[in-house]
């Protein structure tokens, strides 16, 4: 490389730090991204709290209490089902805001697959109902799912892990019910 190059490179990186410090963004926040506000989980916690879960999607019903600590099948009876995928959901819904919130005077609920709604998941705490969920189709490049709460137009985009461990267990509980391959989830 000549020196007359190295010297141009030297003026050029002298002349933008001149702009950038006194004639370009007047203060260090204009070149920050502006701060995002996280919102609440979309389920009333803490996960350990609720005792009764209602799973519904493709036709199928779960109902799940907390007994003595470990979640027992209700509906369909003489099932099993894995504590760990409904303490995951739970954790997930009740700890985790959603990933961003889509709110429009135009938003059709079923574009986003909540119009009918994939899964609706309902929690208590004792008598108490802490949340409808309705959760839709996944995202396009399906990293996330939509969701909505019962009556809002609101939609909501969460991790994927919470659909995800729902439909690993209606999964889980369809093949013991012999019903394999029905339960797939709805999606792009």
């Amino acid at each position: 490389m000549k020196w007359g190059r190295i010297a141009l490179y030297w003026a050029l990186a002298v002349g933008i730090a001149i702009y950038l410090q006194w004639g370009g963004a007047t203060s260090r926040s204009e070149l920050e991204l502006p701060a995002t506000t996280t919102s609440a989980p979309l389920l009333e916690g803490p996960a350990n709290r609720i005792d009764r879960v209602e799973i519904t999607a493709d036709g199928q019903q779960l109902v799940c209490e907390r007994i003595e600590n470990r979640w027992r099948l209700v509906e369909p009876r003489g099932l099993a089902m894995s504590n760990d995928l409904l303490d995951a959901t739970l954790e997930t819904l009740t700890s985790t805001p959603p990933i961003e919130s889509i709110s429009d005077d135009d938003v059709k609920l079923s574009d986003f697959g909540l119009d009918p709604p994939a899964l609706v998941f309902r929690a208590w705490s004792g008598e108490r109902e802490l949340g409808e969920l309705l959760l839709g189709d996944r995202n396009p490049t399906r990293t996330a799912a939509y969701a909505g709460r019962k009556g809002e137009t609101k939609v909501y985009v969460i991790g994927l892990s919470s659909r995800y461990y729902t439909e690993l267990l209606l999964d889980e509980v369809a093949r013991q019910r012999g019903l394999t391959g029905q339960n797939k989830g709805s999606g792009p």
